[in-house]
């Protein structure tokens, strides 16, 4: 063994001991908190040693506990009432196999409740151990709310969190931990200033807009900057309003795109490839126009071209066409 690893693991062994002894024999931490609430002996789960490739030794405090000792944090970016067991069919079968491998990341809060640990990382898999009514595995770690949001931030960003959450999650913490500092916030995530303004936008859309979809986790960035282009349109917001209403109401049943065609006003789209045929008078004028859709076939004969005199004459003529 050489110097340098004889003295890395006096280093470690001399951590663990001064742990050891922080903890005591009632299961407390140095701090004087009880993972599970109370002192009692042999609940506190072992400090972790990491290395950090040879710049010293960190501990971090590992806890199991109830998951009614949890309640996300004010600013969680999940839609947690979204979470099923569909959605989390995997992570369920994962922990179920082989056990909660990650801890999630929390800290404590200062209150007399039974809930009495905030997690700032790890929703999901708070959700998938109160599915399984198991304990959790947590890292406690000591987190200002702006350290929080960051250690949220980069847990998830690379994680399936919708751009929907994202953005409400970042229209909350803008007010309430950078004081509405817009360009502290994005260099503090390390996001350029026009991407933040973008989930900014879809942050600030009209609820009844939101409420028209099912799922708000489906509205993307680019269909958020269509809604709020198309509300700035005059005498279009009255219209785009009462529409999401009669959506939501249940009136009407309509997937993502088709709601959006909706509340932006655009009708269903043409068959692709397919052009409208035209009928012309003697004197080469277009009288009448045939589009052949998948259930019918649409004449369009304007007003002012035709009388009733010609009508039959025209139906017979596109009939004559499409047979």
């Amino acid at each position: 063994m050489t110097d340098k690893h004889e003295r890395q693991l006096k280093s470690v062994l001399g951590r663990a001991l001064a742990g050891v002894e922080g903890r005591g024999e009632t299961g407390e931490t140095s701090s004087g908190w009880a993972p599970d609430g109370k002192a009692s002996p042999g609940r506190a789960q072992p400090i972790r040693f990491l290395d950090t490739m040879g710049q010293g030794v960190e501990t971090q405090d590992i806890f199991e506990v109830e998951t009614e000792r949890c309640v996300l944090w004010p600013f969680h970016n999940r839609l947690y009432d979204l979470l099923s067991e569909m959605e989390c069919g995997d992570l369920i079968e994962s922990i179920r196999t082989h056990g909660q491998m990650v801890p999630v990341i929390g800290r404590r809060r200062h209150t007399e409740e039974r809930a009495d640990i905030e997690v700032v990382s790890g929703a999901r898999r708070l959700w998938v151990a109160r599915y399984l009514k198991l304990r959790i595995r947590i890292e406690i770690r000591a987190l200002t709310d702006e350290e929080a949001f960051v250690v949220s931030e980069d847990s998830n960003r690379y994680s399936d969190i919708s751009p929907f959450e994202r953005a409400r999650e970042y229209q909350r913490v803008l007010e309430a931990v950078f004081d509405g500092n817009q360009a502290r916030m994005a260099a503090r995530i390390n996001l350029s200033p026009p991407q933040l303004n973008r989930y900014l936008a879809l942050a600030h859309l009209p609820d009844p807009v939101v409420r028209a979809f099912p799922d708000p986790r489906k509205i993307t960035l680019q269909l958020a900057e269509k809604i709020r282009s198309a509300l700035k349109t005059p005498g279009a917001e009255k219209r785009i309003m009462a529409a999401a209403a009669e959506i939501a109401s249940g009136q009407k049943s309509r997937d993502t795109e088709s709601i959006a065609r909706v509340l932006l006003g655009k009708r269903g789209r043409k068959p692709s490839g397919v052009r409208p045929t035209e009928i012309k008078g003697v004197d080469g004028q277009v009288l009448c126009t045939l589009e052949t859709r998948t259930r019918d076939v649409l004449v369009k004969i304007p007003r002012d071209k035709v009388g009733a005199a010609h009508l039959a004459r025209l139906i017979g003529e596109a009939l004559a066409k499409i047979s």
